[in-house]
């Protein structure tokens, strides 16, 4: 379901968006919890829910219910964030790829130029009570706006409803825009739950707190906002914090993802190569004890690079074409490489190219017994952005 609001003067209509957003989800995200998790004491609580009739006895339940679910979901939601690479360094990058593209989507909506197209981050702490957050604020096309004067792009209608969906990718643009975004509000975006519990979002005349990871909440706008600006407030959490040793230590993985026992967790090849599906074990010695100990039961999370991008690439001026310094990688090197593995590409640059990762198999037993692999993944299409085209968020 889909709202969308007509302009940015309207506050009664957008407080009315959010509370059937907010009604609607509430109920959805029963399922989806009960769909993505294994928890036994909410799928007894659903059951009784199921069974119930009596009024009463049901909204106890319903009560309980979104308990459970704003106490847990939401590290659910940062495990699934994890098992597709993002980490907590990934949140500025997404948080400026969808500034950058709410800045080209201003110019697409012929909105007037902004005061600049800064893209400012603030770290704060309050003296008082030791909590700390992390904002951005840009002067992007506002949240929903999607007409101004006579030019209007349906596309735009459905941000609020971008940021809420609790899993997915979420990227308006249509082909008549002529520019597709970065990275506004796909999954990418989601990677701000590593950090927070309840982010909230002030942007034009839409002013909310997201709980659970997907339940909207009116909240009151802030001294000082200045209307045509977005500002996305992140009260950070000690979420990060885990028990090792003893020790309460604040974990930030690179390069890593968890692997505690019974942890599942998705490690990727290269393009032409399996991925798996792997699960932290229980040590059955004290040998693999110690490894996942000393690993802060942490595992990889990819293959990794034999060589950078640029000896994979060589390196070329990229206004005359004309070639600086050849690569290691060549294009027929690639193609005979995944087609021998029966794999489809699309796109790619040599950077990517399989040469340039060391082999999954040879990784993942250098494990040892500290992870178990239950799925291998044969990659039949891969789809990438081709050589050609400029990222410039590109590591």
């Amino acid at each position: 379901m889909a709202f969308a609001s007509e302009g940015l003067d309207d506050t009664s209509f957008k407080r009315i968006v959010l509370s059937g957003i907010r009604d609607l989800l509430s109920q959805s995200v029963f399922h989806q919890y009960l769909d993505q998790t294994a928890d036994p004491e909410f799928a007894s609580l659903f059951e009784t829910y199921r069974r119930t009739s009596a009024t009463e006895k049901r909204r106890s339940v319903v009560s309980e219910m979104q308990n459970l679910i704003s106490l847990r979901f939401v590290e659910v939601r940062r495990n699934q964030i994890r098992g597709y690479g993002y980490d907590e360094f990934a949140i500025f990058a997404e948080l400026v790829q969808n500034a950058e593209d709410a800045y080209s989507q201003r110019e697409q909506l012929e909105l007037p130029p902004p005061p600049d197209r800064a893209v400012r981050f603030t770290y704060s702490l309050d003296m008082a009570n030791g909590s700390r957050s992390l904002s951005v604020r840009h002067y992007g096309r506002p949240f929903n706006l999607w007409r101004h004067r006579a030019k209007r792009i349906d596309a735009f209608r459905y941000d609020v409803e971008g940021v809420l969906k609790s899993a997915g990718s979420f990227k308006p643009h249509t082909k008549e825009d002529g520019v597709k975004p970065i990275g506004r509000f796909g999954l990418g975006f989601k990677s701000v739950y590593l950090v927070t519990d309840a982010p909230r979002i002030h942007s034009g005349d839409w002013h909310f707190e997201i709980s659970a990871g997907c339940i909207p909440k009116e909240i009151a706008v802030p001294i000082g906002y200045e209307r045509g600006q977005t500002h996305i407030l992140l009260p950070l959490t000690v979420g990060a914090r885990e028990e090792h040793d003893g020790e309460s230590l604040i974990v930030i993985r690179k390069g890593a993802t968890p692997a505690f026992p019974g942890q599942k967790g998705f490690v990727g090849g290269s393009m032409g190569d399996d991925a798996v599906i792997v699960q932290g074990t229980n040590a059955k010695n004290n040998r693999t004890e110690t490894l996942q100990r000393n690993a802060l039961f942490s595992t990889v999370h990819g293959a990794g690079r034999v060589m950078s991008r640029s000896a994979a690439a060589g390196k070329t001026n990229r206004r005359t074409g004309r070639v600086i310094r050849p690569g290691a990688v060549s294009p027929q090197m690639m193609q005979t490489w995944v087609r021998q593995k029966g794999v489809i590409l699309r796109g790619g640059g040599l950077d990517e190219s399989p040469h340039v990762y060391r082999r999954l198999p040879e990784v993942l037993a250098a494990q040892k017994d500290t992870i178990q692999v239950l799925h291998t993944l044969r990659p039949l299409v891969v789809v990438m952005a081709g050589a050609d085209l400029f990222d410039p968020y590109k590591d």
